[in-house]
């Protein structure tokens, strides 16, 4: 039987995955072809990659502005704040708009809560934020339960940095040195100032004796250590890499050995101290869907799969990278 009140709902990634098929005549044929109303569009990657403005709001079919925002469930500080902020005004203004509501499509949660803090926020908001370093400044208040001076400073630097990416280097994936494969050719670059992370990991390495007991702040002391490190990871990298291609061995072992020998293990030992960023934990909670012991192993082993090969064949390696404990010390060291 068929309903004839049926909406399909249709995911607007093909248009945006495949571009160099899908010109304007083959987008049109396809939406063209339902009667308008009867397709709701989901605009996957709207806050990187907004498909409305190129399909002419796709030809009348009704969309969802969707912020993507994260593949894999990468960890790693990231997100694009200012176009997430713009975004769904944006979208609604556009002329002959057929938008009609704001969503969430992200591959992996747990991770940059205030990026879909933001966006939750926005779905309730006719206009966008008009003070973005006012509104993170009071998320940390209301995220600690206390106003502090370091914690307020620090958010506004992260703000500017890490959660400032705009255009093509938003792209969702954490590529760090520290969850790829030895290569030689490894991406170090990124759009921000690393001082700017350094500077917000000491100010609340500061603000930690008085914010100690806030579950929150500890979480976020520890997110933000981490990716300290992480970056901290691609400037010896880059240290290595030089050294071994001008033959210096002495500069060569020296950043080598702080890399394998003290960066990862400390950055192990950081992450075992919280059960939300082990390895275990992971595994744990893959085990416990099952009903039965053959079923866990099942699970288990697709847990481990997931976090490095992606398949059993290497499918997507590290496509789903993770920097848990275990994790660190037994796979990416």
């Amino acid at each position: 039987t068929v309903d004839p009140d049926a909406v399909w709902l249709l995911q607007g990634w093909l248009f945006q995955h495949q571009p160099q098929f899908w010109g304007p005549a083959q987008v049109r044929a396809v939406l063209g072809a339902v009667p308008r109303g009867r397709l709701l569009i989901l605009d996957l990657f709207a806050e990187s990659q907004p498909v409305y403005l190129r399909t002419a709001s796709f030809h009348g079919q009704p969309f969802i502005w969707c912020m993507l925002h994260n593949f894999g469930g990468n960890h790693g500080l990231f997100g694009a704040l200012e176009a997430v902020n713009q975004g769904p005004a944006a979208a609604r203004l556009f002329p002959n708009s057929t938008m009609v509501g704001t969503g969430m499509a992200p591959e992996g949660i747990g991770q940059n809560e205030v990026v879909y803090a933001l966006m939750a926020e926005l779905g309730w908001r006719k206009d966008p934020v008009a003070d973005l370093e006012a509104w993170v400044t009071s998320f940390a208040a209301r995220r600690y339960g206390v106003d502090s001076k370091e914690t307020e400073v620090a958010w506004r630097l992260l703000l500017g940095s890490v959660y400032n990416c705009s255009g093509e280097a938003c792209t969702g994936h954490n590529r760090s040195p520290l969850v790829r494969r030895p290569s030689l050719q490894m991406v170090t670059t990124v759009w921000y100032n690393r001082s700017a992370v350094f500077e917000a990991w000491r100010l609340l390495l500061a603000a930690a004796p008085t914010l100690a007991k806030s579950p929150t702040f500890r979480y976020d002391l520890l997110d933000v250590t981490r990716q300290a490190a992480q970056e901290l990871v691609s400037l010896y990298y880059t240290e290595a890499r030089t050294a071994y291609l001008n033959k210096e061995l002495v500069p060569l072992m020296r950043a080598a050995g702080i890399l394998v020998y003290e960066l990862l293990p400390a950055l192990d030992g950081v992450l075992a101290s919280d059960s939300r960023f082990l390895l275990g934990t992971w595994l744990e909670q893959a085990r416990a869907v099952a009903v039965s012991e053959t079923d866990a192993r099942f699970y288990e082993q697709n847990g481990r799969y997931q976090l490095t090969l992606w398949g059993p064949e290497g499918n997507i390696l590290d496509y789903a990278n993770k920097q848990l404990a275990g994790l660190v010390a037994g796979y990416y060291a």
